[in-house]
């Protein structure tokens, strides 16, 4: 079931397996389980910048952002913060300004950043 295959990913991403985790996330779309915002979010915390930017493109192309409603608001806010912890960790700073400046519109429209998207950026 699809918390089975979250669990798996979240536990490739706990122990820094970002590969694992993103093979997970593949083999949970593959089963027919439509991955969220949460798991995309976990499969990005535990990869490189590379690896965030292609999963955080899937997610908007997937699920249709975050005023398609997948995953509610907050698996989105959840989504750009695990990203925009990459762009941290990666230096990826243009990434980051690209991210928070689509925050609260658009595909990001109903995802407004909180404390921590502010902390991050």
């Amino acid at each position: 079931d699809s918390r089975s295959h979250a669990i798996l990913i979240d536990a490739h991403a706990a122990c820094g397996d970002g590969q694992g985790a993103r093979d997970a996330l593949a083999a949970m779309s593959a089963s027919g389980h439509q991955p969220q915002p949460a798991e995309y979010a976990a499969a990005v915390s535990a990869g490189d910048l590379l690896a965030a930017r292609r999963l955080l493109g899937e997610a908007e192309r997937e699920l249709g952002g975050a005023s398609g409603g997948g995953g509610g608001n907050i698996g989105w806010r959840v989504l750009a913060n695990a990203f925009l912890r990459a762009c941290v960790a990666g230096g990826g700073v243009d990434d980051a300004v690209a991210l928070v400046q689509r925050l609260g519109s658009g595909a990001w429209a109903a995802a407004s950043p909180d404390a921590s998207t502010f902390e991050y950026a």
